[in-house]
């Protein structure tokens, strides 16, 4: 952008230029410096620091730059305090490096709504490396670490990332790709505790993790946050999520629900996308649980029970099963295992379960006299 330039330096023998106290004020950026520039080679270094907006150089450091900033939203009247030491040499696109930092406020980073961070900045031939301290948010603080290689060396190197803190997952779910991205939108939370790291091969377009078996990425977390999944209510839960190559493993062990526990872990065979499953409850509170199944058909479309499998449950009813199946592309209609089902209830009889309880015990061939299992 245009912009209003003062600066006071000496004209060298050799007709280098060195400007010892420089300002500038360039579209929303106004900083004070130094410059020097040499002609052969035409190197050059900035040293600024003041209200900065990283995409007003964007002419200055070639696509390379601009494309550190694609995901993040500066606000026009709370504009970035910069420190930036900047060199290079003119024409030579690789040849740039930078080093500073930015302490910047009510920001948006991939539509996440951030209040305060302070992100430090590493650029050489070969990466961009932004540290990003401290970011707070509405929902607590997070730290992270973004590795971004430069187009000469995507064919070797990865896109790399580290997070940890409280994550605002609902406002953020598209931060850490589409992949993930697809696994998050069957959620519903305020934030959860993140300890994330992963790379992706950014060769890949939409960097699609199933896809290319070099992708990886591991997230540890947990949240005592209310929330749901797909329309299943949950209190807390606490587990792992690990990528590797074409395969997907998912360890739940703890998930707090329906008054009860739940267990989950999944082992996913990503190439062709069947998954074993072992999901075990305990104590699940049994009208609670029928208003999860109800939540989970009215959210997917998916039909588990009718109207009729619900009628005069108790609120007395308790329900313990354990559940080993396979199943493809994630979908619950397509369990194919064994497993076993107990349920308490001074009115069993009434019950029906998916449809599996007949719809009174009374029927059963058992030596009782009729109306006791009751």
């Amino acid at each position: 952008p245009y912009g209003n330039y003062e600066g006071t330096g000496t004209l060298n023998d050799n007709l280098s230029i060195t400007f010892s106290d420089i300002y500038g004020k360039m579209g929303d950026s106004e900083v004070k410096g130094t410059y020097s520039q040499e002609w052969t080679p035409f190197n050059y270094e900035f040293i600024l620091n003041g209200q900065c907006n990283p995409t007003d150089i964007n002419n200055w450091m070639g696509a390379w730059w601009g494309e550190i900033w694609t995901d993040f939203e500066f606000h026009i009247d709370d504009v970035p305090l910069g420190d930036f030491i900047i060199s290079g040499s003119w024409g030579e696109e690789s040849n740039h490096s930078t080093v500073g930092e930015i302490n910047v406020s009510n920001y948006k980073y991939k539509g996440v709504d951030l209040t305060n961070s302070n992100i430090k900045i590493n650029v050489d031939a070969k990466q961009t490396i932004l540290s990003l301290n401290q970011i707070e948010h509405s929902m607590g603080v997070i730290e992270g670490l973004v590795k971004i290689p430069r187009k000469a060396a995507r064919q070797t190197e990865q896109f790399k990332f580290k997070m940890i803190g409280d994550f605002p997952l609902n406002d953020g779910k598209n931060v850490l790709g589409d992949f993930i991205e697809s696994f998050l939108d069957d959620f519903n939370v305020t934030s959860i505790r993140v300890d994330t790291h992963g790379a992706v091969d950014l060769r890949s377009k939409n960097y699609d993790f199933p896809t290319t078996s070099d992708n990886n990425f591991q997230i540890i977390t947990d949240t005592d946050k209310n929330g749901s999944w797909n329309g299943m209510k949950f209190s807390s839960f606490k587990g792992t999520i690990k990528k590797e190559r074409n395969t997907l493993l998912v360890d739940f062990p703890t998930i707090n629900t329906c008054n009860g526990k739940v267990s989950l872990f999944i082992d996913s065979n990503l190439s062709n996308n069947i998954s074993n499953i072992t999901l075990k409850s305990s104590n699940l509170k049994l009208s609670e649980l029928f208003d999860s199944i109800k939540s989970y058909q009215s959210k997917t479309n998916k039909v588990l029970l009718t109207e009729k499998s619900s009628t005069s449950i108790s609120e007395n009813g308790v329900i313990d099963f354990s559940v080993n199946a396979t199943c493809s592309d994630f979908d619950l209609m397509s369990f194919n295992g064994t497993g076993k089902i107990k349920i308490m209830d001074k009115e069993l009889s009434k019950i029906r379960l998916l449809g599996l309880l007949s719809n009174g015990l009374d029927e059963l061939p058992l030596p009782f006299p009729s109306g006791t299992l009751k």
